[in-house]
Parts: structure tokens; sequence; C-alpha cells
């Protein structure tokens, strides 16, 4: 606790427990800058012995060659920038022909605490890192933020990442009409009785690899501990929207014991719906893989070793065919990027 004894009068008037708990920050902070000087002076000494070393050795060198290793050097670096840049317009344009994921955010920011608006934004992030992973991608929109979520995004640079939309406009206008009241758009809420069927999801997953994908599936961007019952499914009904929950329950594909709540997480939901996407596997495989053991997922399984042999990296269990219809639209970009820059 840092307390400020300048004033005499004040510091007479501290106890003596609270002079030495001052006593002890003050010692804390000035041993904390003197180790920080220390580093800083060590580590200036280390790179200004590694450049007097480089100088050294490039004197002794013919001209021509570090002219030549300069020059292969800048050429495998713009080999990497090109191939990073047509991995990347690849996963854009796989995303445009898949399903699109929408996190609407509209109207459940002041539902929440500031703990929970961080939880949220962790959660979005991890939508992000699960889709950008994924071979088979879906374009991730998140509609109706409000400025505490815009803002912790921002600092986390979300305007720079692939296939994902950050939206102040609520649901109602970021979608058109004609979005919101397809047979193709879900609002997936456990409040429903209406059970997202595994048709929709192959022929969501069969259009993935050889045509543009009309599916837009909704997720309510809320953590509210279960506090505001039905919000999601209330929301979805004022907009007409029809709604939708995964088979997850005692006796439904997802099998949990009763005593625990289907409520999952943001996160959780859309990883669900980026398996299905990129693999015909069961739910259960997907909550297997996915979920915690708490939830439904199989305890062998929970092991990260365990775990990376059954996905890729952090990603989803994918197929051949759907890595091999990546591979040929990054191929495609690639051979474009080749065309306008010089083939390397």
């Amino acid at each position: 606790l840092k307390m400020n004894v300048d004033d005499g009068h004040q510091s007479a008037m501290m106890s003596k427990s609270a002079r030495r708990r001052q006593e002890r920050y003050e010692y804390r902070i000035a041993k904390r800058k003197k180790r920080d000087a220390i580093l800083k002076e060590e580590k200036r000494r280390k790179t200004a012995e590694k450049n007097a070393k480089l100088v050294e050795s490039q004197a002794s060198r013919n001209p021509f060659e570090l002219a030549s290793e300069r020059e292969e050097a800048e050429r495998k670096q713009l080999k990497r920038r090109l191939a990073r840049e047509a991995n990347d317009a690849a996963h854009v344009a796989l995303a445009a022909q898949n399903s699109t994921i929408v996190l609407d955010c509209g109207g459940f920011e002041a539902m929440m605490t500031q703990r929970e608006i961080i939880s949220l934004v962790q959660q979005i992030m991890y939508c992000h890192s699960a889709n950008r992973k994924s071979h088979i991608p879906s374009t991730l929109r998140v509609v109706g933020a409000g400025s505490t979520i815009a803002t912790r995004l921002a600092k986390v640079h979300s305007d720079r990442w692939l296939a994902f939309y950050l939206e102040s406009d609520p649901l109602e206008k970021a979608l058109s009409p004609h979005q919101l009241s397809s047979r193709q758009t879900f609002y997936l809420t456990s409040d429903t009785e209406y059970e997202l069927l595994d048709t929709d999801l192959q022929n969501n997953a069969n259009q993935s690899s050889f045509g543009i994908n009309k599916y837009v599936y909704i997720i309510g961007g809320i953590v509210d501990r279960n506090r505001h019952k039905g919000i999601t499914k209330a929301r979805a009904d004022s907009l007409n929207i029809q709604t939708a929950r995964l088979p997850i329950g005692p006796n439904n594909s997802i099998a949990i014991p009763k005593h625990i709540s289907p409520v999952l997480t943001v996160n959780h939901v859309a990883q669900l719906l980026l398996f299905r996407q990129s693999n015909q596997g069961s739910w259960q495989g997907a909550a297997d893989a996915i979920l915690p053991e708490r939830k439904g997922g199989t305890p062998s399984l929970s092991s990260s070793i365990e775990k990376k042999k059954l996905l890729n990296q952090d990603g989803l269990i994918i197929n051949e065919d759907d890595k091999d219809v990546f591979d040929q639209v990054k191929q495609c970009c690639l051979h474009e990027s080749d065309e306008t820059t010089g083939k390397i």
C-alpha cells in the first residue's frame, strides 16, 4: 500500500505498523529500480559487444559476398511476405464462402459487470483464434458492440484480424430483413425447444467445399452467470428470428447429466459450429474434443498432449478434402501475387 509521508505531521500520526509497511514498500521500490538499472546496463553492454563483433567480422569479408547475402536475405523475406499474404487472402476467401457466425452484443453490455465484460472479450478472442486456425473458417461478426467492448478489442488490434468485423450497429440493422427472416438464419439459445438438425449442418458442410454458404448462426454475446434467464430467446422473438439449440442434454447427441447446465460459453458454441463445418464427425466427437470435462468433454482428452493428437494446432479436426480446398485457394492467391510482383 503506497502512502504519502511527505507531510511530517501525517508521518507522526502514522502507527508503528503503518510506518513499517511504508518502509518495506519504499525498500522494495528502491530494490526494483536498482535491479532494473543493472539489467538495462547489462543489456546495453551485450548489444554493444554484439555490434562490435559484427562490424569486425564484416570488415574482414569480401564486400561482394556481403551484398550477395543481403540480396538473398531480402529475397527470402519477400517470399515469406508473399506466402503470408497469400495465406491470409485464402483464409478470407474461404470464410466468405462459408457460414457467418454473428455475436449479438446489442443491449447486453449494460446488464454485465466489468468482470463479465472482460470475460466476454476474452471469449471473443477465443472465437477468433479458433476461426483463424480452422481450414474451413467462417466470417465472424460482432454486432451491437458497446464502447467498453469496442475499446478492449481495439487494445488487442482486432481491426487487423482476418474475416472478423466489429460493428456498433445493432443486429436488426447489421443484418438485412431477408437475412433476419431467412430459414437459414438461426439464433442459438438453450431456451428453445427446436434442436439444430444434423441435416442443416451436413448441407452446410457440403456447401463449404464448392459454393457460397448462406447460413447465419447468431450467438448471444452475454456473460451473466445465468442471472437473466431466457433473455436471448426473448431477443430473437422480438426480431422474429427462428431459434435453435445445440443437441446437448441427457438424451441428446451431446450427452450430459441432468444436474449440468446446457448453457455453454460463447467460444464453445462457436467452436462446436466450426468443428461441424470442418468435419463430418458426430456432435459427441465435437464435445469430446472441445468442451471441458464438467460440460461433457472426455476426461482422457483433457490433456494438451492428447488434444494435439486429435486437433490441428488448437484449431479443429479437418479432413483431407477440406485441406485440399484450402491449399487450392492458397495457390491461386499465391499465383496472383507472383503475377503482380514478379515470380521469386
